[in-house]
């Protein structure tokens, strides 16, 4: 066998994508998990780092991930704690809803709740991609992009909500596929998805920012 053809070969390549989606899985498991949560942002940062250069032969994957996760930590940290904390709030309001109202899928105050944990899980869901694409961006700034880009995206949004929906049953119903493939393969999707209008909003945010320099 010619091992330079087999290593250039579109197989090679698909099993080496597949490699690095699982080790960017368990990485981004491993950190979550062990710091509770807390810097689960900044891993899934340095997940959307090491996917988008899944193609570059020359990856160190476990090198470039944590030195992608070191570069973003402080930053994106900090606003996941903001976010931890608002979904702490969230999860309690729905909480006493159900605990305290018998009929409560009759109150408002549940709908409202729910329609605010869809909003935040909305925003969830691109808030790594605008530390790549808009890195520029204070913390604030990332989350309201992200929530418009998640509407101006709707099909796209409800397609990735649909997949996580079904990520979140791996994890119950099937968590050795979840601990393979379920975190990397879904990060792997959303960039996929979302690369070409990342891409699009990127240049019109550089643009922009050179036109403030000039003035």
């Amino acid at each position: 066998m010619n091992f330079e053809k087999f290593t250039s070969s579109k197989f090679f390549e698909f099993c080496e994508s597949l490699y690095i989606i699982f080790i960017v899985n368990l990485l981004t498991i491993f950190i979550s998990v062990f710091t509770l949560g807390i810097a689960m942002l900044p891993a899934l940062v340095a997940a959307f780092y090491c996917l988008k250069e899944v193609k570059n032969p020359q990856l160190k994957i476990m090198r470039y991930y944590f030195q992608k996760f070191r570069d973003n930590f402080q930053a994106s940290c900090f606003l996941n704690i903001v976010m931890l904390m608002i979904a702490a709030l969230i999860g309690l309001s729905l909480w006493f809803y159900i605990e305290n109202n018998a009929n409560w899928l009759e109150n408002v105050g549940f709908y409202a709740m729910a329609f605010f944990a869809l909003l935040y899980v909305l925003i969830y869901i691109y808030l790594p991609l605008s530390f790549i694409y808009l890195a520029d961006m204070n913390s604030p700034q990332k989350v309201v992009f992200s929530f418009y880009f998640a509407l101006s995206n709707i099909l796209n949004t409800l397609l990735l909500l649909i997949i996580l929906i079904g990520v979140i049953l791996l994890l119950i119903y099937a968590l050795p596929i979840f601990l393979i493939i379920g975190v990397g393969g879904y990060c792997f999707i959303v960039l996929k998805v979302s690369e070409l209008k990342m891409n699009k909003h990127q240049l019109i945010y550089e643009e922009f920012n050179k036109g403030e320099e000039n003035e």
